[in-house]
């Protein structure tokens, strides 16, 4: 498993062509690994695609960053025609500042992703997550039977990360599976 481009934005205009095309090659060509790419820019996914991406690289999966429920759908809705084997949303840091129901969370979940990863924020400057909001998307995600990763519950000096991200009691790290994958 590859997370590409951790600190940067594959789909950013300032990304050269030519590296972006290197980086296509490499993700085609190493075909024994998953590589999860992310992006904030999902408007410029369709016109940044090798040219033979055709319904996806079967080893590459597209996400996109939400940090509020509103993001999660205006990015999720950009991400909904591009093919890829699986489209994810990374609510981290989850921000939501107000609550919206499981139920509205299981819609998003079910329309645009087949996995969710949620994590508070970190450093020295972090914002509190809500974790009221948190658990409304964990269960939407449940609702949905789309799997959730719960990453970080954030904060600083210690991010509350791996074994500490307990919500409920109750670790988080469901991965999707090719059979659940849309294709």
């Amino acid at each position: 498993m590859v997370f590409v481009n951790s600190r940067s934005d594959l789909f950013h205009e300032t990304v050269p062509r030519e590296f972006r095309a290197e980086m296509w090659d490499v993700m085609r060509e190493a075909k024994r690994h998953v590589f999860q790419v992310l992006t904030k820019r999902p408007e410029n996914i369709p016109h940044m695609l090798p040219p033979d991406w055709g319904d996806g690289y079967p080893n590459v999966w597209l996400g996109v960053s939400g940090e509020t429920f509103s993001w999660a759908q205006q990015r999720g809705d950009l991400l909904e025609n591009v093919p890829s084997r699986v489209s994810f949303l990374s609510a981290e840091p989850w921000l939501e500042p107000r609550f919206v129901g499981a139920h509205q969370y299981a819609e998003l979940a079910e329309r645009f992703f087949d996995w969710v990863i949620v994590g508070g924020e970190s450093g020295p400057k972090c914002r509190p997550m809500a974790m009221d909001t948190a658990r409304a998307l964990i269960r939407g995600c449940e609702i949905a039977d789309v799997p959730v990763f719960l990453k970080q519950l954030g904060g600083w000096p210690d991010a509350r990360s791996h074994d500490k991200a307990v919500i409920d009691g109750r670790t988080w790290t469901e991965m999707p599976s090719d059979a659940d994958a849309r294709a």
